[in-house]
């Protein structure tokens, strides 16, 4: 419980014989010093309350990857404190843990329950965004959109406005709507450009381009999807696309008939990824080159 601050300025005058000088400025330091104090110890009293050790070891059980014991610690915080300031971030969770065990009508019903008993948490929006996700990991990719575009008009400036643009365009890449998608795709960096996805939206954008290409071959559908490759390796030095953009460049190639920066990028590819999702698959196109292996299609 907050205890109330009650500062008496007459007992301690500004001026005065034998007392020294109190200026205001000390005064206001010592106000701010007795705030302070009050605040680390309401913050410690948060700390060791058993709500908050319930969902701190709820959320550790959460951020390990075990989400079903995890969605019963949060379930088990809402049924012993109803009333805690956690209940709305576990409420949440709940439906993080369902989403990530593929539960997605639970998943769905969770974050129904946090929009509906919870209006004005923090978490509305991302309880919004993650309805749109389930929607979309169940292919109902026109709901998905719906919920997405629901999002960023809603919360423009929320956690997951950019997240809910890029996953428009996914929506649309999966259904093979190869420039819808680019459309949706480029926007993530005209309206979010300090998004942390814009360098996923450029590299679904090269293989935008490059499933263009393979349907139909032409060299500058070609060129505009390692272009876009590019961009990530010249753009984005810590992205996890690289060695995705890396390993579909040295495609581009082989698709395209060009053997040598075939080889080129996807001995690249093994050189700084050999453990690489890809790396298999590497390494079958450039022993199939050296070889001279009249099955490469390449050769």
């Amino acid at each position: 419980m907050k205890r109330g601050l009650r500062v008496i300025v007459g007992r301690w005058p500004i001026t005065g014989p034998g007392r020294g000088m109190m200026t205001a400025a000390l005064l206001a330091a010592m106000l701010l010093t007795t705030l302070l104090l009050g605040a680390c110890a309401d913050q410690k009293q948060l700390k060791s309350s058993p709500d908050e050790q319930a969902y701190q070891d709820a959320l550790y059980l959460f951020s390990t990857g075990n989400f079903a014991a995890a969605q019963v610690a949060f379930q088990d915080l809402l049924v012993n404190f109803p009333s805690s300031i956690r209940a709305d971030n576990a409420q949440y969770y709940i439906g993080r843990c369902l989403f990530e065990l593929a539960d997605y009508p639970g998943a769905r019903t969770a974050f129904d329950a946090l929009i509906a008993n919870f209006p004005g948490s923090i978490y509305e929006d991302n309880g919004w965004y993650w309805i749109g996700r389930s929607h979309a990991a169940e292919l109902n990719y026109v709901l998905a959109r719906d919920t997405f575009a629901y999002v960023i008009a809603t919360y423009p400036a929320g956690s997951h406005a950019d997240n809910a643009q890029y996953w428009i365009g996914r929506t649309h890449y999966d259904e093979a709507n190869y420039a819808l998608a680019r459309a949706e795709f480029a926007k993530v960096g005209q309206l979010f450009p300090a998004s942390t996805l814009v360098d996923d939206a450029i590299y679904y954008t090269g293989r935008a381009h490059h499933k263009e290409a393979q349907a139909a071959p032409l060299a500058a559908t070609f060129l505009a999807a390692r272009a876009e490759y590019q961009a990530v390796l010249d753009g984005f030095p810590l992205s996890t696309k690289r060695d995705d953009s890396t390993y579909y460049m040295g495609i581009a190639f082989h698709d395209e008939g060009n053997c040598v920066d075939e080889q080129t990028w996807l001995a690249a590819y093994l050189t700084d990824y050999p453990t690489g999702f890809f790396a298999g698959t590497a390494q079958t196109h450039v022993t199939a080159i050296t070889t001279a292996d009249p099955a490469h299609t390449c050769l």
